[in-house]
């Protein structure tokens, strides 16, 4: 079984945790990057939303207030990046590989 834990500090709530399939994979070919997935996890919460632009950045600040969906981007390594979608509206926080959204 795949854990990924919530992390102690939240800017805004995070609600359930979901891992796509994409995701489980590759932590199952990769153990410890499920440690990495956790920073980044914890980095999201913090609202360091990663590689996104500066437009999206005020986007996300603005979903928070509103309760709509916060996206983040984080390269795990030269080859994959994963995105963290908070959305608001359906109390979950999903991670995922780009080509799986």
């Amino acid at each position: 079984m795949i854990a990924i834990k919530h992390p102690e500090y939240q800017a805004f709530p995070l609600w359930r945790l979901v891992i796509t399939a994409g995701i489980a994979s590759y932590i199952e070919e990769n153990p410890p990057m499920a440690k990495a997935i956790e920073h980044c996890l914890a980095r999201h919460a913090r609202k360091d939303f990663g590689d996104i632009d500066q437009y999206d950045k005020e986007q996300n600040e603005y979903a928070i207030i509103k309760g709509l969906r916060v996206l983040s981007s984080y390269p795990l390594n030269e080859t994959v990046k994963i995105w963290i979608i908070t959305d608001q509206y359906e109390h979950a926080t999903t991670i995922l590989l780009p080509e799986e959204y």
